[in-house]
């Protein structure tokens, strides 16, 4: 990466379970994981968490038709 990230973390729910801040190019070889099973990574500038008081439980919001078809099908 050339630039510092946020990395965010959904389950199947759509929920964020987990986030990585202000990544930054140094870090690297470094590798980052969800502390809870995830199915969708985000990667966004760094300080986007912030910036927009993301938190833990926040749901991404989507079009249902770009989801995969088990996600779309069990959506709340």
């Amino acid at each position: 990466m050339l630039i510092p990230i946020d990395v965010l973390w959904f389950d199947d729910e759509l929920k964020l379970v987990h986030i990585e801040r202000n990544l930054t190019p140094d870090s690297y070889p470094d590798t980052y994981t969800s502390s809870q099973p995830a199915r969708f990574v985000l990667e966004m500038n760094a300080y986007f968490v912030d910036s927009l008081q993301v938190e833990m439980g926040s749901r991404l919001i989507v079009p249902p038709e770009l989801l995969p078809r088990d996600i779309r099908e069990n959506l709340v």
